[in-house]
């Protein structure tokens, strides 16, 4: 009898481990059939952006122009990098509500409908709060910045010439670091509905958090002490405002 049990325990076990590589296998396929959707949208977009590109860094140039700023180019090939960087800019903010769709397919299947319904609902506000953020970085955040160095730079009686590609990349930073910083509320919201996280644990992490924001910010900011600061203040506080919806 236990000569048996143990030959019907041998043979079922090697089919439980056949059952979990095979649900493994199937969700690394779903996953890169996923991250090929989003990659196929982000080459899409950078097709697109290539027309569309000389509108972008005429708004640019026209931005420099109503601070009294004139844009220099002194390297060869940096045209070429600023139309690229132009369109990279435009192709994440086209392709991003893709990749939230796409990460919405893949965990479909393992979530209940109520909770669908939600994710839904969270793909349309975190996608809206993105290109919120973006267009607050571009009209009001970067023109502020653009002022205070500017007059910064009258103070000191200097002329400075402003290089097209850090002035790109300036601007770039700000509008990304905005967009991503209205994201904050939405993640926070919609972590504490499903139940992963609570506002109290939260709140006990708060003091790890914070560290990790400036950090963040530094990074991602241009290399200035205000920036850096101002970038710190508005993740600190949305994390705050996301805390409280909670």
């Amino acid at each position: 009898m236990l000569n048996e049990i143990e030959k019907i325990s041998a043979i079922e076990e090697p089919r439980i481990y056949d059952n979990d590589s095979k649900k493994f296998i199937e969700h690394f396929y779903e996953l890169r059939k996923r991250l090929l959707y989003f990659v196929a949208a982000f080459l899409t977009s950078l097709i697109i952006t290539y027309f569309t590109s000389p509108y972008v860094v005429n708004l640019l140039q026209s931005s420099a122009i109503s601070h009294e700023i004139e844009l220099n180019v002194f390297k060869v090939t940096e045209s070429v990098s600023i139309y690229a960087k132009t369109m990279l800019l435009q192709s994440v903010c086209l392709s991003f509500p893709i990749l939230i769709m796409q990460l919405f397919l893949f965990i479909k299947p393992a979530i209940s409908k109520n909770i669908t319904k939600g994710f839904i609902v969270f793909s349309i506000i975190v996608s809206i709060l993105f290109f919120l953020g973006v267009l607050i970085g571009y009209y009001f955040l970067t023109p502020f910045l653009f002022s205070f160095f500017l007059g910064v730079t009258e103070d000191l009686s200097m002329n400075t010439m402003y290089n097209f590609s850090d002035y790109f990349q300036f601007v770039f930073m700000i509008c990304l670091l905005t967009g991503l910083i209205l994201e904050i509320p939405a993640f926070m919201v919609f972590l504490t509905h499903l139940g992963i996280i609570s506002p109290t644990t939260i709140k006990k992490f708060r003091k790890f958090l914070y560290p990790i924001f400036c950090i963040t910010a530094v990074v991602l900011t241009p290399p200035d002490f205000i920036s850096d600061i101002t970038a710190m203040i508005l993740l600190i506080s949305i994390f705050e405002i996301g805390l409280a919806l909670c």
